[in-house]
């Protein structure tokens, strides 16, 4: 083979294994950061079952997913022209979060899988590729899936958490199933455990309040939107730019 012809099969080969890198990074990237703003941003709200209330976790649960699934969902659209990064994106959250719950919640703790189960967003994503795939527009995009995505957080969780609203009658007090498995398996007892959110009524009944907490999430998820937007123009675009320009 001539020297030319082993230099471009040598930059083929770096080309090749630059790409696995990168590939390897971006899982990483989008499967640990994820998990990473769930515990700033979610905490209880998505560790534990009893947790899974109708008032903060419909709230604060999409508004932070959204936040880092934006930024795939972004990156993918203006590099590929692919309507798949927020999808994607929901996946490798949703196995991050799985692989913390199996390895240090159930396998170092002992708390059982149906009490640590996390959210899934994979539904709201596909909504949301879908839309921009559509309208081939961030404004359009966010008004739309933005909304649904908040707006549709508790009702697609609401099969794996209705079980657990249940009211049960134990020693003349009336629980939910979540409740008593929360008194069951004792975490530490700082005020924050301690505060009760839905203090006087019984959180198995759906009341009105879910439906100003799920439209107030649909509004809040709006906003949300274009700050991932924005992330990911930080983090992706404009580094990416600087290093063209070296080149």
């Amino acid at each position: 083979m001539k020297a030319e012809e082993l230099a471009a099969l040598g930059q083929h080969r770096m080309a090749k294994v630059f790409d696995v890198i990168l590939l390897l990074a971006l899982i990483g990237f989008f499967t640990v950061i994820p998990h990473v703003s769930r515990m700033l941003y979610m905490g209880d709200w998505d560790f534990w079952v009893d947790w899974k209330d109708k008032l903060w976790w419909p709230i604060a649960g999409p508004s932070s997913a959204l936040l880092v699934t934006a930024v795939g969902h972004y990156l993918a659209w203006y590099y590929l022209r692919l309507p798949l990064g927020a999808t994607f994106t929901a996946v490798f959250v949703l196995v991050g979060a799985w692989l913390s719950r199996i390895f240090s919640f159930y396998s170092m703790e002992y708390y059982p899988i149906n009490f640590i189960w996390p959210a899934t967003t994979i539904p709201m994503a596909l909504a949301l590729d879908l839309i921009l795939f559509w309208s081939r527009s961030y404004l359009v995009t966010s008004l739309i899936g933005g909304f649904l995505w908040g707006f549709l957080f508790y009702p697609v969780n609401w099969l794996m958490l209705m079980p657990f609203l249940q009211p049960v009658t134990l020693f003349g007090k009336t629980f939910t199933i979540a409740d008593l498995m929360g008194y069951y398996f004792i975490r530490p007892q700082t005020p924050e455990y301690l505060r009760r959110i839905d203090e006087g009524t019984l959180q198995a009944f759906l009341g009105q309040r879910i439906w100003i907490s799920i439209l107030m999430a649909g509004i809040a998820c709006t906003f949300m939107y274009w700050i991932g937007i924005g992330l990911g123009k930080l983090l992706g675009i404009m580094p990416m730019r600087k290093v063209l320009r070296q080149t």
